[in-house]
């Protein structure tokens, strides 16, 4: 059915794109190949997923590409780069809500996020049993576990507090120990995990790159055997909110670490001792 479906839906493509008008065959082929790829489908389909009807949205399900065992690589990407802007999206909210700048509890920020994910149409766990602990001996919680429409883990994430007086001057031990636990306790080999950090300090722009110089030491590489590809900082538009990506490679393939920090300092906080 998709198969058929993806082949009507080129012939319309052509169709509309040839009514606009004579031009080069190349060009054809370049404007109709950039609308039938799975990735903008994909975000053809997120949009107009809700406004379904039920029996249109029970043939999208049975004639989805997901179904197949090889999900098309631009179709996934589009999946989890959708997923980081939701993900902002979510830790600006967090900044603009008093309660949580205020109210420092770990747990509650990590249920607020999953909220709003969920709201976004995530299928979000949190503290979730997967993978092994540290110990090998059992399974361990993780922040923040999603799941795609299918059931299947595409992300984990993880999330701490860091209070910060000097931009230098902060619990480097802890950053790695849950950036580590991400990669030990995702038992399936994502292709891509979050570390979000809540960062309580007064140079916000000195300690993210610290934090940088954290996931992007060889020798400070996740999961033992992970080997660093490199890390790249990533623009997010707003200055109390960052965002940088480190390329790993586990067991030969390559997987993406983000690091979101996302200021919440509360002017009036006293931020004289770390945490």
């Amino acid at each position: 059915l998709a198969y058929i479906g993806d082949g009507i839906f080129d012939l319309v493509i052509r169709s509309l794109i040839v009514g606009k008008g004579n031009t080069k065959a190349s060009q054809l082929h370049y404007q109709t190949s950039h609308i039938v790829k799975a990735e903008t489908q994909a975000k053809i389909i997120e949009a107009l997923e809700h406004d379904l009807t039920e029996e249109e949205a029970d043939v999208y399900r049975r004639g989805r590409n997901a179904k197949s065992p090889t999900m098309a690589k631009n179709a996934s990407m589009a999946r989890e780069d959708t997923f980081t802007k939701h993900l902002l999206d979510a830790c600006i909210k967090l900044q603009n809500n008093e309660n949580y700048v205020r109210n420092t509890d770990e747990n509650g920020r990590n249920t607020y996020l999953k909220d709003l994910l969920t709201t976004a149409g995530y299928r979000v766990n949190d503290q979730t049993l997967s993978g092994l602990s540290p110990t090998a001996k059992s399974s361990g919680e993780v922040d923040l576990k999603v799941y795609d429409p299918d059931g299947r883990p595409f992300t984990i994430a993880e999330a701490l507090n860091i209070t910060a007086a000097h931009p230098c001057n902060w619990d480097r031990k802890n950053f790695r120990k849950h950036v580590n636990k991400l990669y030990t306790y995702d038992a399936n080999g994502l292709p891509r995990n979050y570390v979000i950090v809540y960062a309580t300090t007064p140079e916000f722009a000195r300690f993210t790159e610290e934090v940088h110089k954290q996931i992007g030491s060889p020798n400070k590489c996740p999961y033992g055997e992970a080997e660093l590809v490199g890390v790249k900082p990533i623009e997010t538009g707003f200055s109390d909110l960052s965002m940088a990506c480190a390329k790993y490679l586990r067991n030969g393939r390559e997987t993406r670490l983000y690091v979101i920090c996302v200021r919440l300092a509360d002017k009036k906080a006293d931020v004289s001792t770390t945490k």
